[in-house]
């Protein structure tokens, strides 16, 4: 009778409200990391629920079973842990997600892994002007944008694997640099139009710390405003 008592606590609590990074891999070893901040609205010892992701004002489709990372801030440590979507549902408002609570916690310095985010991708429109290596010569806007490459919207198709030249219009600074297109994919419900995403080709460091300043600069500024 007295096995009631003795209740499992929960791997990781979070504070009312609390705000956490949900992480998504990419597809293959040349596409990037995702990050987006979702909101934690419960919890107990076995479960997880957040709001869904939502890419350019649109639900995430994200099966059940799909792995993904959760990435929590305690003052100057980040916590992060793997685990696995049990349940999507889309009828709630706002959409949210069911996520298994971890077996356990691995803790970082927020330093440290900042240092390794060159590769999370941030989604931000910027005016950017490039040219193919057939001549064609076009302005365009980003869709996201990370330290080792972008993606763009544009309504014709570029061939994959061929090289590119960018120019990156930062707030502060105009990147000079070229790339390789290695993923070219149509735009669900837009017809005729194409997400072109690019990998950085021979950046230099300097260029790449200016990139990522400003996605820093731009994720710290959402989080303040909640927009993120």
């Amino acid at each position: 009778m007295f096995f009631g008592i003795f209740r499992r606590k929960p791997t990781i609590e979070f504070g009312e409200s609390e705000k956490v990074e949900l992480e998504l891999k990419g597809e293959g070893e040349e596409e990037d990391s995702r990050m987006f901040l979702v909101e934690v609205l419960a919890y107990d010892a076995k479960t997880i629920t957040v709001t869904a992701p939502k890419s350019e004002n649109q639900m995430l489709e994200l099966p059940e079973e799909s792995s993904v990372t959760i990435n929590v801030e305690r003052e100057e440590y980040t916590g992060t842990f793997e685990t696995q979507v049990l349940f999507v549902d889309k009828e709630a408002s706002p959409p949210t997600l069911q996520v298994a609570q971890p077996a356990d916690v691995s803790w970082e310095e927020t330093e440290k892994v900042a240092q390794r985010r060159r590769f999370v991708r941030l989604e931000i429109a910027l005016p950017v002007d490039f040219r193919t290596q057939a001549g064609l010569a076009r302005s365009a806007v980003t869709s996201d944008l990370s330290g080792s490459g972008l993606a763009m919207m544009l309504a014709l198709s570029l061939p994959e694997g061929s090289g590119i030249a960018l120019k990156l219009h930062l707030p502060q600074k105009t990147v000079t640099v070229g790339g390789r297109i290695i993923k070219v994919a149509p735009i669900q419900g837009a017809p005729g139009k194409y997400r072109i995403a690019i990998n950085f080709a021979n950046i230099t460091e300097a260029d790449q710390d200016t990139i990522m300043r400003f996605i820093f600069e731009k994720q710290r500024e959402l989080r303040r405003r909640g927009l993120m």
